[in-house]
Protein backbone atom coordinates (compact mmCIF):
# COMPACT_ATOMS: atom_id res chain seq x y z
CA UNK A 1 0.00 0.00 0.00
CA UNK A 2 1.24 3.57 -0.72
CA UNK A 3 0.95 5.73 2.19
CA UNK A 4 2.10 9.21 0.35
CA UNK A 5 2.14 9.87 -3.32
CA UNK A 6 6.15 10.23 -2.84
CA UNK A 7 6.43 6.63 -2.54
CA UNK A 8 4.33 5.80 -5.91
CA UNK A 9 6.48 5.15 -9.41
CA UNK A 10 4.12 7.44 -11.09
CA UNK A 11 6.33 9.15 -14.33
CA UNK A 12 5.01 11.33 -17.52
CA UNK A 13 0.98 9.87 -17.17
CA UNK A 14 -2.00 12.07 -16.84
CA UNK A 15 -2.89 12.30 -12.99
CA UNK A 16 -6.66 13.20 -12.10
CA UNK A 17 -6.08 14.84 -8.33
CA UNK A 18 -9.30 15.79 -6.62
CA UNK A 19 -8.15 18.41 -4.14
CA UNK A 20 -10.07 20.29 -1.17
CA UNK A 21 -9.76 23.73 -2.66
CA UNK A 22 -13.11 25.63 -1.93
CA UNK A 23 -10.84 28.57 0.60
CA UNK A 24 -12.87 31.55 2.01
CA UNK A 25 -13.31 34.33 -1.14
CA UNK A 26 -14.94 37.61 -1.02
CA UNK A 27 -14.53 40.96 -2.50
CA UNK A 28 -11.76 39.86 -5.28
CA UNK A 29 -9.49 38.08 -2.72
CA UNK A 30 -8.59 35.20 0.02
CA UNK A 31 -7.11 35.75 3.24
CA UNK A 32 -6.42 32.14 3.73
CA UNK A 33 -4.74 30.43 1.28
CA UNK A 34 -3.69 27.32 3.29
CA UNK A 35 -5.85 24.34 1.32
CA UNK A 36 -3.65 25.49 -1.63
CA UNK A 37 -0.37 25.92 0.14
CA UNK A 38 -0.91 22.54 1.70
CA UNK A 39 -1.14 21.23 -2.21
CA UNK A 40 1.78 22.70 -2.93
CA UNK A 41 4.26 19.09 -2.09
CA UNK A 42 1.81 17.02 -3.89
CA UNK A 43 1.41 18.92 -7.05
CA UNK A 44 4.90 19.59 -7.95
CA UNK A 45 6.11 16.07 -6.94
CA UNK A 46 3.61 14.97 -10.01
CA UNK A 47 4.75 17.78 -11.91
CA UNK A 48 8.55 17.57 -11.78
CA UNK A 49 8.02 14.08 -12.50
CA UNK A 50 6.81 14.23 -16.01
CA UNK A 51 3.17 14.14 -15.50
CA UNK A 52 0.30 16.60 -16.46
CA UNK A 53 -2.04 17.31 -13.54
CA UNK A 54 -5.42 17.63 -13.77
CA UNK A 55 -6.42 18.98 -10.79
CA UNK A 56 -10.50 18.54 -10.16
CA UNK A 57 -11.92 20.57 -7.12
CA UNK A 58 -15.04 22.57 -6.30
CA UNK A 59 -15.10 26.40 -4.84
CA UNK A 60 -18.80 26.95 -2.85
CA UNK A 61 -22.30 25.33 -2.80
CA UNK A 62 -24.01 26.06 -6.55
CA UNK A 63 -26.73 23.95 -6.31
CA UNK A 64 -26.32 21.86 -8.87
CA UNK A 65 -26.17 24.91 -11.20
CA UNK A 66 -22.88 26.52 -12.93
CA UNK A 67 -22.75 29.80 -11.71
CA UNK A 68 -19.86 32.15 -12.47
CA UNK A 69 -20.31 33.38 -8.70
CA UNK A 70 -18.48 29.66 -8.26
CA UNK A 71 -16.04 29.62 -10.51
CA UNK A 72 -12.62 28.20 -9.36
CA UNK A 73 -10.85 30.53 -12.18
CA UNK A 74 -11.08 33.33 -9.16
CA UNK A 75 -8.36 31.66 -7.56
CA UNK A 76 -6.11 30.98 -10.18
CA UNK A 77 -3.76 33.68 -8.92
CA UNK A 78 -3.04 32.39 -5.94
CA UNK A 79 -2.33 28.83 -7.58
CA UNK A 80 -0.08 29.86 -9.82
CA UNK A 81 1.51 32.44 -7.19
CA UNK A 82 1.54 29.48 -4.45
CA UNK A 83 3.09 26.58 -7.02
CA UNK A 84 5.18 28.78 -9.26
CA UNK A 85 4.00 27.29 -12.42
CA UNK A 86 1.85 27.67 -15.40
CA UNK A 87 -1.43 26.67 -14.76
CA UNK A 88 -4.34 26.44 -17.63
CA UNK A 89 -7.88 26.38 -16.21
CA UNK A 90 -10.32 24.54 -18.24
CA UNK A 91 -14.21 25.38 -16.93
CA UNK A 92 -14.89 22.10 -17.57
CA UNK A 93 -13.61 18.28 -18.57
CA UNK A 94 -15.24 18.48 -22.19
CA UNK A 95 -13.10 16.09 -24.17
CA UNK A 96 -12.61 18.67 -27.05
CA UNK A 97 -11.83 21.40 -24.67
CA UNK A 98 -9.26 20.00 -23.38
CA UNK A 99 -8.10 18.47 -26.42
CA UNK A 100 -7.90 22.39 -27.32
CA UNK A 101 -5.69 23.60 -24.46
CA UNK A 102 -3.38 20.83 -24.51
Amino acid sequence: MIKKIQDANVKNQIIVLRLDLNIPYSNGQSNDISRIERSKKTILFLTQNGNKVVILSHFGRPKGKASEAFSLKKIMGYLQEVLGINIIFLPSLELELCRKKN
